[in-house]
């Protein structure tokens, strides 16, 4: 029985050791992806724009952000 559980415990060490393992690779993932899209962003900022024109509905908006930094406001365009 102890042998049982010795190998019980053993297998769930291994176990946490995989799932951690998968974690850190998948976290080093998705910060690598983070670093090209921010680089590609950096070099070519008008990929911004593209991706709203992209999904731009052809409505004309009926609010607007204005304000630098701090505090931003959004106005009504009517």
């Amino acid at each position: 029985m102890t042998e049982q559980q010795a190998l019980a415990k053993e297998y769930e060490l291994q176990k946490a050791r995989k799932e951690a393992e998968i974690t850190l690779v998948n976290a080093q993932a998705e910060a690598q992806s983070v670093k090209i899209k921010g680089e590609a962003l950096a070099n070519s900022p008008r990929v911004v724009d593209l991706e709203i024109v992209k999904k731009w509905d052809g409505k004309a908006p009926q609010t607007v952000v204005t304000g630098q930094g701090g505090a931003n406001v959004i106005l009504p365009l009517r």
